[in-house]
């Protein structure tokens, strides 16, 4: 399968980093949990993720992880919340700081005394702060018409039309194929592949604009 976004190239500029951002001790251990998700086959774009985290981490620790103690990982989750970080971010670097010390540290059987007093997930006074959605961020209908109105090619016009409509990802979107589509009386069905497998999706209003 096509991989649109590079991942295995972006995998190896952040090994790169970790070898080039990290002293020796750091480094054997941020690559030993890499090689161990990688053996366990994780998905590269989690692997990413991961990497990033660390490495900002460590900047803020000021030493080595394996140096650190619980009072050390404690300003972590506080240097985030003073940075305004989503509620979101916040528990991914929690679940990534969770992982790190039990596969390196722990042996992949325990989390570590530095790790094991928190939660991944935040309370609900916390998370609940990003669970509300505001409506005006989202485009009404008429927007919605207005934006494929104005896309300057008939190409362009198509692909806003049936993303919209489809509510397809752009990795599965872009995939796309003329075998993957299907044009008949009722308008169009599209076949997706992603990352959450095969799904069959049908557009109906703007499915001229892709037939043209």
């Amino acid at each position: 399968m096509r991989d649109l976004y590079h991942r295995q190239d972006r995998l190896t500029y952040w090994i790169r980093r970790v070898n080039t951002d990290l002293e020796e001790i750091d480094r054997k251990d941020v690559l030993k949990l890499i090689g161990n998700m990688q053996d366990k086959e994780r998905a590269i774009l989690w692997i990413i993720r991961c990497i990033t985290a660390l490495l900002l981490i460590r900047k803020q620790l000021g030493k080595p992880f394996r140096n650190a103690t619980k009072d050390d990982i404690r300003s972590i989750p506080k240097w985030m919340e003073q940075k305004s970080y989503k509620a979101s971010t916040n528990e991914k670097f929690r679940q990534i700081l969770k992982l790190f010390y039990k596969t390196i540290y722990g042996n992949s059987e325990y989390y570590p005394d530095q790790v094991k007093w928190f939660s991944v997930k935040l309370g609900k006074e916390k998370a609940g702060k990003e669970t509300s959605m505001d409506m005006a961020e989202y485009l009404e209908e008429e927007e919605v018409q207005k934006l494929i109105e104005s896309a300057p090619t008939l190409q362009k016009k198509a692909f806003l039309a049936s993303m919209y409509e489809s509510g397809a990802r752009p990795e599965e979107f872009l995939r796309l194929t003329n075998t993957d589509i299907r044009i008949d009386s009722k308008g169009a069905v599209l076949m997706l592949r992603g990352k959450t497998g095969e799904r069959r999706v049908r557009i109906i209003s703007f499915s001229k604009l892709l037939q043209q």
